[in-house]
């Protein structure tokens, strides 16, 4: 019988929680001490193998042309795993093309900081919901604790690719033509949540990198693109909006996000 340790324990919870997940993913959220990447790395490699040793994940295949590594290599809790958690209903995870885990990559990383940012709230993850034919990257949960806890949704969409204009057009035009949230069975203060890249931003990088100047000048050119998008969006209703750059990713409970009014804010705080 595998015994767990508290973090091995852990990991396995939050890997049920967000369904899919890399040692690298985890490695920005986990030993916070280290002052290098391949630092940062050890806990979660240590953690990764006792639970597959254990069979309690596996690794999702990949397919398609490309080297596998650990920033792209998923891993899924197995039907053990599962019971062993009593975690959320288990659900088969497909191959991955070597094509999507670069985007793929980039979402865990947000949910994982949704997980990890808010303790003290269930998170629940829905990857496949769609209102009324559109289909968001990720619809997020969360649920206080206590006799009448508090819930807030929040639909999640990633922009790594598209021009400013083009997520005005094709996506935030559109998310104001939806019906009121409630006929989605959302509650009607949900949050639609605009994380921002850009395409050449990697998104393999880790907070701990984030003082290389590489790094500096292509968050400075992130922020400066979304300084600009948030201008563009001055147009949207600022209680329904919240805007915020991808490398935020482990401080998702601060003050990083904007309004479409240019607000900086919280995502809690403000739903209160």
């Amino acid at each position: 019988m595998y015994k767990f340790t508290n973090k091995a324990e852990k990991l396995l919870h939050i890997i049920a929680t967000v369904q899919f997940a890399t040692k690298h993913n985890v490695s920005a959220f986990t030993r916070l001490s280290a002052n290098t990447v391949e630092g940062a790395m050890k806990e979660p490699r240590r953690l990764f193998k006792q639970l597959t040793d254990a069979g309690l994940i596996t690794s999702i295949p990949l397919y398609g042309f490309g080297r596998l590594h650990s920033r792209n290599t998923f891993h899924r809790v197995t039907h053990k795993g599962h019971k062993a958690v009593e975690g959320p209903k288990y659900r088969y995870i497909e191959p991955k093309s070597i094509n999507n885990v670069y985007h793929q990559s980039g979402l865990i990383d947000i949910a994982l900081g949704f997980i990890y940012g808010f303790p003290g709230y269930k998170v629940e993850i829905d990857y496949n919901k769609i209102l009324d034919g559109y289909r968001p990257d990720a619809h997020i949960r969360l649920t206080g604790k206590g006799i009448r806890p508090r819930m807030y949704d929040f639909i999640i969409e990633f922009e790594r690719t598209r021009s400013n204009q083009a997520i005005i057009d094709e996506k935030l035009k559109r998310n104001e033509k939806l019906a009121n949230f409630r006929t989605y069975g959302l509650s009607d203060k949900t949050k639609i949540l605009y994380v921002f890249t850009d395409e050449f931003y990697n998104v393999y990088w880790r907070p701990i990198e984030y003082n290389q100047k590489e790094v500096r000048k292509l968050t400075d050119k992130v922020n400066y693109r979304l300084k600009r998008l948030i201008e563009e969006a001055r147009f949207l209703p600022g209680h329904k909006y919240r805007f915020t750059a991808l490398h935020n990713f482990t401080r998702l409970n601060q003050a990083v996000w904007h309004n479409s009014q240019g607000h900086p804010t919280r995502l809690i705080s403000d739903l209160t």
